[in-house]
C-alpha cells in the first residue's frame, strides 16, 4: 500500500504533478513485471485530481478528520510518498514516522531533517523522478526499509525563525534550477 495525501490532492506545492508522473512510470514498471497487487490510497480533498493507472489500484478516501484513523491508515501502509516541491514541512512527514512508515520523499523541509536516507526512507534530489521511482522499488521488491529498527531513536526537530528562512531559500533556489534546466530545454527546443 503506498500511501499519498494532503488537504488537496491537486495542490501544485504539494507535488501532484510530479506524483502523476512518478505513479505512470510505476504503473509501466509493473506492467514489465506484471505484477498487479500495488495499491495506493490516497486521503484529502480529490478536487481535480485524477489518474488512470492500469497495474496500480487507487483507493481514495476522502477528507480525514480524526487523528485515530489517520494513525491507522499510516500502520497499514507500506510507504508514504512526499513528492513536495515548496512545503516547509509537511506535517504528514512527521505524522508517518512517528507511525513507524517509510518515506519516499524530496530532499527538502523537514524531509532532509529527520529521514535518514536508506534506513526510514530514501530523500530524493528535486525533481528527480527516476531516482524516486527507484526507491519506491526498493521498498515494494526489496523491503529494504525497516523503520521499527530505528524506533528508540530521538528525533530532534528545529522550527526557528532562522531555520524556515533557510528552508524557504533551498526551496527557491531547486525551484529557480528546475525552471533554469526547463528553460534551457525550451531555448534548445525552438533554436531546432
Amino acid at each position: 500500500i503506498i500511501l499519498f495525501g494532503t488537504f488537496n490532492l491537486d495542490a501544485h506545492y504539494k507535488g501532484s504533478l510530479i506524483l502523476k508522473e512518478l505513479l505512470y512510470l510505476l504503473d509501466k514498471d509493473l506492467d514489465n513485471i506484471n505484477l498487479n497487487n500495488v495499491q495506493l490510497v490516497t486521503f484529502g480533498n480529490k478536487n481535480n485530481f485524477h489518474l488512470n493507472l492500469k497495474n496500480i489500484k487507487w483507493q481514495h478516501l476522502g477528507l480525514i478528520n480524526s487523528d485515530h484513523l489517520l494513525n491507522l491508515l499510516y500502520r497499514a501502509a507500506d510507504m508514504l510518498l512526499c513528492p513536495s516541491i515548496i512545503d516547509n514541512g509537511p506535517h504528514i512527514v512527521i505524522e508517518a514516522l512517528l507511525n513507524d512508515l517509510p518515506i519516499v520523499a524530496f530532499n527538502q523541509g523537514v524531509a532532509q531533517d529527520v529521514i535518514l536516507n536508506g534506513i526510514n526512507g530514501y530523500l530524493i534530489p528535486c525533481y528527480d523522478k527516476f531516482a524516486f521511482v527507484k526507491a519506491i522499488h526498493n521498498i515494494i521488491f526489496y523491503k529494504k526499509i525497516n523503520i521499527k529498527n530505528i524506533k528508540n531513536k530521538n528525533l530532534k526537530f528545529n522550527f526557528t525563525n532562522l531555520f524556515e528562512i533557510n528552508q524557504i531559500t533551498k526551496y527557491a533556489q531547486c525551484d529557480l534550477k528546475n525552471k533554469i534546466i526547463t528553460d534551457k530545454k525550451i531555448v534548445a527546443h525552438e533554436s531546432t
